[in-house]
Parts: structure tokens; C-alpha cells; sequence
């Protein structure tokens, strides 16, 4: 590609041909070890005007971008290219749809949600809310990377409420009555915004702790011994990692069963590099993402049984699916992030348990201790 950066027939078929092969893991590796970001962006910079080959090569970058260092990469190197084909094809609702999507597979990397800001975000998400607010789709990947935007910093959210981005938000979701999701997407970018609001108005709250204090709720119940005992920020921090002995199985993860409405499916479960979410991972080779949660999202973890363990059989009666001495369920503030979980075995669910417990806690109370030196 880039020796016949001039034939844009040839650019185009190679995109296409290139976005279905990185389906394949090891064909994303391939391609990010011989420079090959750069060279989709060079061509995407160069043929903006061409929305199929934009779409395309789109889907290439969404699809390298589950690998953490390759989406910082592309954000660092990219973010002004995607920002030009933008504003290239504003008619295109379909394109933008892609793009956006991008925009939220890249900002599940903090560190790329400041280039994103940079580089007019904000002011772009909500300008596509104004003039585009009837299109679902759009609609859809506009709310998700804003929630993860405001999510990231309490500036952010000042920054929306500043623009009037509440009642924009509002205004989509009248639009969008009774579609799921929009309306999940929508309440979920408002909850954030309300919950970081009320972080910025606290002394102090700069540090990241407050936030994520904030983000899980004061009113949250230990798992473990007296269960109506609160947890509050006067607990002193532990000598040493107190998350040691757990960082092996967050970091590698393991293939559990995830269930959704009783229905499940095999993923990969994992925490990300940055400590920030944990990844739920479709291992099939037809996957095109995967799906993360972002720890400040989180409540709290439980043995036993949740809502996505539960099946309607006749009668509309609902029974646990899956076997309950090997399930956990792990809550959040938004319904998309839930997660009921089936491990192989009691213990496997045990060591899951305590894994999850101790790492909401480190990040309630001592942040600080999440990422350790190396």
C-alpha cells in the first residue's frame, strides 16, 4: 500500500481485503509490527473524500485497537486524520457512525480521551447531537464515547454541563423514546456527568480517588463480615501491594461463561493494562471488539446468582441457568455493564471473588496502589 499511495482503486481493494484479515490476532500483529498504522492513517489522510475506503480502513484501526499499545499508537498519531475526514463527510451519517465508534474504542485508553478532548471532541459530539440527533445509530456511538469521556475526569463533565450538554442529551433521548440503545446510552452519559459534577464540587477532588469514591457510591456494603458495615476513606493504607497476590489471575485472566438473559457465552475476562477496566473478550475468530467496563462503573461483587444468571420460563417464572455455588456477579451503575459470570469450579469462583473484592476496594480507597512500579 504504501508503495502505490497513487492508485486509489489498488488502496481501496487493499483495505477491504486487509479489514476482513484482522479478524485473525496474528494478523493484527503482523500488521502493527511492519508500521502498518501508519500507513492506513497516510492513506485515510489522503482519500478522507472517499467514504468506502474510509470505512474500511476504519475497520482496520477498530480492530487493532483491542490491543492497548496499538490504540495509543493510532490516537496519537491519528486523532487530527480522523478529526479531517470528520469534517470531509458531515452528510455522511453512516461513516460518522463508524468513526465515532472508533472514537470509543480508542477512549477505553485514558490517556486517549485528553487527545480526543484536544483535538475538539467535545464540541464535535455535541454539534452531531444538534444536527443529527434523529439518527439512532449515530446517536448510539455519540452517547457511548461521551460517557467514557466525562467518566475519565471531572473537567470533562464541567466542560459538557458548560455546553449545555445535559439538555442536549435530553433532547435526544425525547426523540429516541422506547429505543434501548439510545436510551441506555443517553442515561448512562448523564449519570456520569451528574457523578463527576458532584466529585469537582468536593475539596480535593483532582485525585483520582475522589472520583472513583465518588463513582462507586459512599454507601457501599463490604462482600466480606458485617454486611450493613460502610466503607469509608479512614481505612490507612496497607504496607506493601495489597493487591500482590491477586495481579496474576486480574492481568491473565481466565475463559468463563458469561451469561446475558440466561443465555451464555464463552469469554475471555481480564483486567486492562492501566488497571482502569476489565476486558470481557470474545475469542472467536469472528470477533470484531471487545467489550469493556470501566472500573469506576462498578458497585460491587457477590456470590451466587444475578440478573443475567436468570431465565423466563412458562408461567413467567425466573430460575438460575447456570450453577449457583460457581457463579458470581459482578454490579454496576449501568445496566450494559453488569456482568454474571460462571466459573468452572467453587474455587475457581472463590479466587475470582476475592481477586474482584480486593481490587474495587484498592480502588476505593487507595487508588494509588492499583498500578505498581516495575
Amino acid at each position: 500500500m504504501s508503495a502505490r499511495m497513487e492508485d486509489e482503486q489498488f488502496l481501496h481493494d487493499a483495505s477491504l481485503t486487509l479489514s476482513n484479515a484482522l479478524v485473525s490476532e496474528s494478523n493484527r500483529d503482523a500488521v502493527e509490527q511492519c508500521g502498518g498504522v501508519q500507513t492506513l492513517l497516510q492513506t485515510m489522510d489522503l482519500y478522507n473524500h472517499n467514504p468506502d475506503l474510509v470505512k474500511f480502513i476504519i475497520a482496520a484501526l477498530n480492530r487493532l485497537c483491542t490491543n492497548d499499545d496499538v490504540s495509543m499508537v493510532v490516537a496519537e498519531q491519528g486523532m487530527h486524520v480522523f478529526m479531517k475526514a470528520v469534517q470531509a463527510n458531515l452528510e455522511d451519517t453512516a461513516l460518522l457512525s463508524l468513526i465515532f465508534e472508533l472514537f470509543g474504542q480508542l477512549a477505553f485508553v485514558k490517556d486517549n480521551i485528553k487527545l480526543i478532548v484536544q483535538h475538539g471532541g467535545i464540541k464535535i459530539f455535541l454539534q452531531m447531537m444538534e444536527v443529527f440527533g434523529d439518527d439512532e445509530e449515530l446517536m448510539c456511538q455519540t452517547l457511548n464515547t461521551l460517557d467514557n469521556v466525562v467518566s475519565a475526569d471531572e473537567e470533562y463533565a464541567a466542560i459538557m454541563v458548560d455546553k449545555q450538554g445535559e439538555e442536549k442529551i435530553k433532547a435526544v433521548l425525547e426523540i429516541h423514546v422506547g429505543v434501548t440503545r439510545v436510551e441506555h446510552a443517553g442515561k448512562a452519559t448523564l449519570l456520569s456527568m451528574t457523578a463527576m459534577s458532584k466529585v469537582k464540587e468536593h475539596e480535593g477532588s483532582k485525585i483520582s480517588r475522589g472520583a472513583l469514591f465518588a463513582r462507586l457510591g459512599s454507601e457501599f456494603v463490604e462482600m466480606s463480615g458485617d454486611k450493613h458495615k460502610k466503607v469509608g476513606d479512614t481505612e490507612p493504607a496497607p504496607e506493601g501491594d495489597p493487591l500482590a497476590e491477586h495481579r496474576n489471575i486480574l492481568r491473565n485472566g481466565s475463559l468463563l461463561k458469561v451469561y446475558t438473559n440466561g443465555s451464555k457465552a464463552h469469554r475471555h475476562i481480564f483486567v486492562a493494562k492501566d488497571w482502569s477496566s476489565i476486558w470481557v473478550k470474545d475469542t472467536s475468530s469472528t470477533s470484531k471488539q471487545a467489550k469493556r467496563i470501566q472500573l469506576a462503573k462498578l458497585r460491587g461483587v457477590s456470590k451466587g446468582y444475578g440478573a443475567g444468571h436468570m431465565k423466563t420460563g412458562f408461567g413467567g417464572k425466573s430460575k438460575g441457568v447456570s450453577k449457583e455455588d460457581c457463579s458470581l456477579y459482578l454490579d454496576s451503575l449501568s445496566d450494559n455493564n453488569k456482568l454474571a459470570i460462571e466459573c468452572s469450579t467453587t474455587a475457581e469462583r472463590d479466587h475470582w471473588f476475592t481477586a474482584l473484592e480486593m481490587y474495587l476496594k484498592v480502588a476505593r480507597l487507595w487508588p494509588q496502589l492499583l498500578v505498581v512500579d516495575k
